[in-house]
């Protein structure tokens, strides 16, 4: 599943400082520094920390957005968020997109020549992150023998109530709503569909706790 990229870049202030100077220094394709969006959000704004707004226009290869460096710390930017100019939401692929683009060709030099260091993380999530592999297999069994089923047919197969099963029994921290992306991206169900299981497995891990925790209370 593709997620949104991190980027971050760590030094000491006045490393982060010429770094910051070099960035702007070599805006070029049609990004620059929006010192007056920044004054629009200082005035908005209570957490402390500089904020810095770079943006581009749009053009057959990106869509016109604000990218946001933040002050984590004094040893520390962060990408906060990119916006696009219009109203909707950027993807995952047109986020990472243009944070891939303002890292190589911006930060990436720039961090060279002043010694500060560049992370850029995340961009990519696996499902394994959450689940053993057994549990799993049991999922994309279930997801392969269910792309054309519907939602209220899937409720009831085996394959599903095996997973939840053992999902509960490994003590699986996997949120619903990474699960609803990966049924509909990964698994190749329904948006719909895949969003309704999700829910599904969220109520269903809570009444499996609370038996537990029943029976445990129960015994002693």
């Amino acid at each position: 599943m593709r997620d949104y990229g991190e980027l971050s870049i760590t030094g000491e202030p006045e490393a982060l400082a010429a770094t910051l100077r070099r960035i702007e220094e070599s805006l070029t394709g049609g990004w620059k520094r929006d010192t007056e969006t920044e004054g629009r959000m200082a005035q908005r704004v209570v957490r402390p920390g500089l904020r810095y707004c770079f943006s581009c226009a749009g053009s057959e290869e990106r869509r016109a957005a604000a990218l946001w460096l933040v002050e984590e710390s004094p040893r520390e930017l962060k990408v906060s968020n990119i916006v696009p100019a219009e109203i909707g939401n950027l993807s995952h692929d047109e986020y990472n997109a243009l944070l891939n683009e303002f890292c190589d060709r911006f930060v990436l030099p720039s961090a060279k020549a002043t010694g500060a260091v560049v992370t850029l993380s995340g961009q990519e999530i696996s499902i394994e992150q959450w689940l053993s592999k057994a549990t799993c297999r049991k999922l994309r069994t279930f997801s392969t023998a269910n792309r054309h089923v519907w939602a209220s047919q899937i409720r009831d197969d085996t394959s599903w109530i095996d997973f939840v099963a053992s999902a509960h029994r490994e003590g699986s921290t996997l949120p619903s709503s990474i699960l609803a992306r990966w049924l509909h991206e990964d698994g190749g169900l329904p948006e719909d569909v895949a969003y309704d299981l999700a829910t599904e497995y969220q109520r269903a891990r809570w009444l499996l706790a609370t038996y537990d925790r029943q029976e445990c209370e129960h015994a002693s």
